[in-house]
């Protein structure tokens, strides 16, 4: 009977050490696919955390940021909706890197620890159609943060069709977010000419110009949005582009350069995806305005949009926006006649400093008719942590980031049969044209990653297959067959940038990721 006991507890002792967390064994994972994007030398993060050594100085502060929900910053509700590319650490990753923490935080063999992910300055896209060099900017911004936006003119003598707008910080260790608009009506470019700075001052949190229309956002972390097959954005004839960018406090001094780089659709991609701010603070959507919040009270507001009765359509991403006052927000939306609901996002804690562009793990319809309603609560008294005057004074709608707004962009177009099957999660045309692998993931092997001229493709059996290389916009670069165990691709001639290689035979298909350097 003792014997028996003491091999159960030798059991238990070896499974509780076969699941002991350790960096090298997987913490490492969750800080570089987690934490990097902003905690690396020269980004916009206190600190680095770019190594065991690093991380295990800072142990504890990261375990009370993470606790307290604040890091990594993503505010949406993700038991409300879900994502593509979510920040936020799931519950298996948080009781991990608690777990590590309170054991000490061993290293584990560092030899096989993994290293930490080469970031280039961009989203990988390869070779842009158009770059657009916005002007050298220096940071003002000491005590308080700076909102400045920069217009760039695109030059277009044509609408042109957008498949993707990438956006690449110039100086990534100041620039907190970027977001951009379209202005066809010059108005943002007379701004820029009144005011005798590079740019001008942004105080409403946008480009101060409601005509202006948006396009696309950035974010440390964050990933361009691609059109999926068939759909495009548009930039028209003489469009200027108006930058607005983020500099935080401190920055003073130091100066960057952004520039956007912009991906032209095929002219197949007709079908027009457009970013619009169907929620906005006015009557008659604004059900109950005006928007007015008396200090030292709070406020809650309803607004609600109703879509054209003779159309569906597919929304692919959402952007809620508030002011400083702003505390909570939730938009769902409610087919005709319907009491069922559709949720679009919630957000418990609203951090003006963290705002983003939300997109769909897949298109969601909304039928004709759909009503889209929003919720939000502002907090005008000192309990809010985050109220620009104290002591509070009466908020009114308005540009000023000390006034307050409620607005929501949504991307949409017109709905096809199949849209809800597109698959969003990584890059948006690939994923719509590839179908997940159905081979196991030890059935072929990808090296080495990243790779300069040529990838070498090991299969376990000498096996008849093809090989298709797709770049991020999901077009086909390559295509070969093979019925050896070792193959050799010649990638000389890629541009920099991510690719998928999907490799089909007769018992199956496996795509694997890989990095052109």
């Amino acid at each position: 009977m003792k014997k028996n006991l003491f091999i159960c507890l030798l059991l238990v002792l070896q499974q509780g050490s076969l699941y002991a967390q350790n960096w090298s064994s997987n913490i490492a994972n969750i800080v570089y696919t987690k934490c990097t994007q902003c905690h690396r030398t020269g980004n916009i993060a206190p600190f680095a955390l770019e190594n065991y050594q690093q991380t295990y100085n800072m142990r504890f502060a990261i375990q009370t940021s993470i606790n307290a929900k604040r890091m990594p910053p993503y505010p949406p509700d993700l038991t409300y909706q879900r994502y593509t590319h979510e920040r936020a650490l799931t519950n298996n990753q948080l009781q991990s890197l608690n777990d590590w923490i309170n054991a000490g935080a061993p290293s584990g063999d560092l030899a096989q620890a993994p290293t930490m992910p080469s970031y280039e300055n961009s989203t990988g896209l390869g070779m842009p159609d158009v770059t657009l060099q916005l002007p050298t900017y220096t940071s003002t911004a000491d005590s308080t943060d700076v909102y400045r936006v920069l217009v760039v003119p695109t030059g277009f003598t044509e609408t042109k069709k957008i498949k993707a707008i990438e956006i690449v910080a110039g100086n990534s260790e100041i620039v907190h977010h970027v977001l951009v608009f379209e202005d066809v009506n010059g108005v943002c470019k007379s701004k820029d000419e009144e005011d005798l700075e590079v740019g001008y001052r942004a105080t409403d949190g946008m480009v101060n110009n409601l005509s202006a229309v948006f396009v696309a956002g950035w974010a440390p972390g964050s990933n361009a949005l691609i059109m999926p097959t068939g759909m495009s954005q548009r930039i028209h004839s003489g469009a200027d582009l108006a930058v607005q960018i983020h500099f935080p406090r401190g920055t003073i001094g130091q100066s960057d350069n952004s520039k956007i780089n912009i991906y032209f659709a095929e002219d197949t991609d007709e079908r027009e995806v457009l970013f619009q701010p169907l929620l906005i603070h006015t009557a008659p959507i604004l059900t109950n305005g005006p928007l007015f919040i008396p200090a030292n009270e709070t406020r809650d507001f309803h607004e609600q949009f109703i879509v054209e009765p003779f159309t569906d359509y597919s929304v692919l991403a959402i952007m809620p926006h508030m002011h400083m006052v702003g505390r909570t927000m939730e938009i769902y939306a409610r087919p005709f006649l319907s009491n069922s609901t559709i949720p679009l996002i919630k957000i418990d804690n609203w951090d003006f400093s963290w705002q983003g562009i939300y997109t769909f793990r897949q298109p969601i319809k909304l039928e004709r008719a759909t009503s889209i309603h929003a919720y939000a609560h502002y907090d005008n008294t000192t309990n809010n942590p985050n109220n620009p005057n104290n002591p509070p004074r009466d908020v009114r709608d308005g540009e000023a980031t000390t006034d307050e707004m409620m607005l929501t962009f949504v991307a949409f177009t017109k709905y096809e049969s199949g849209d809800e099957n597109i698959w969003l999660e990584d890059t948006t045309t690939l994923f719509a044209k590839i179908e997940e692998s159905s081979l196991p993931t030890s059935a072929i092997k990808l090296y080495p990653n990243p790779a300069n001229n040529l990838v070498h493709l090991q299969q376990k059996e000498d096996a008849l297959a093809t090989i298709s290389i797709y770049d991020v916009l999901g077009k086909l670069v390559k295509q070969q067959t093979t019925n050896t165990a070792e193959t050799n691709i010649d990638i000389s001639t890629f541009a920099k940038g991510v690719y998928t290689l999907q490799f089909v035979n007769s018992k199956g298909n496996k795509n694997i990721k890989f990095v052109k350097e």
